[in-house]
């Protein structure tokens, strides 16, 4: 059932307009579909109507596939080769989060309930701190993802945490508590400016 949903998911995404359309290794690539919007005359917010709708896409694929995260966490012995591929693609729809990335999280003034992101923020971190603390994730991580973009992700929510922690009770719980798991070196995050396209 769970492929099925995902292949509905895949579907949909495919039949966007061509110019709305991205691949999933230039997510954070917003120039091309952002002027197709702002030919339509919302130039002002063309990047996060993008990014927003390139997020909801991967936090649909996230929730969807997660119950393979809980499989790897929980029930190891249960893994199949298909359930690795589901965790992996769970694990890679966090990857370069939309609206973590320039251009658009320099401008989270105009973003609109900028709390949903952050709570996605805090999902996905809680996730790669689990990555440390269980023997399945961190083999499935280091067998079959880029661990370079993993750290890049890392930095990324981190660093929308701390963008927002001085104006969000949410943020500024979650900076609190999560912060201290990287900086014991959970994982390393690397500096987003090295992931600058």
């Amino acid at each position: 059932m769970i492929s099925e949903l995902d292949r509905q998911l895949s579907s949909w995404r495919c039949l966007l307009p061509r110019q709305l359309q991205w691949s999933d290794d230039q997510r954070w690539n917003l120039s091309d579909a952002a002027q197709h919007l702002g030919n339509h005359g919302c130039a002002y917010n063309a990047d996060i109507m993008m990014a927003e709708l390139r997020a909801r896409f991967y936090a649909a694929r996230f929730t969807l596939l997660s119950p393979f995260l809980y499989r790897a966490l929980h029930h190891p012995e249960l893994m199949s080769v298909e359930d690795t591929c589901h965790c992996c693609s769970a694990l890679q729809s966090t990857f370069f989060w939309p609206m973590a990335v320039t251009p658009v999280k320099d401008q989270k003034r105009l973003i609109p309930h900028h709390f949903t992101w952050t709570q996605n923020a805090i999902t996905f971190l809680c996730v790669f701190t689990m990555i440390h603390e269980n023997n399945t994730l961190k083999r499935i991580c280091h067998d079959h993802l880029d661990l370079r973009s993993l750290r890049s992700s890392v930095a990324l929510q981190l660093c929308w945490l701390e963008d927002l922690e001085r104006v969000d009770g949410i943020a500024r719980w979650a900076w609190k508590l999560l912060r201290p798991l990287f900086i014991r070196g959970c994982i390393e995050p690397v500096d987003p400016k090295d992931n600058e396209r």
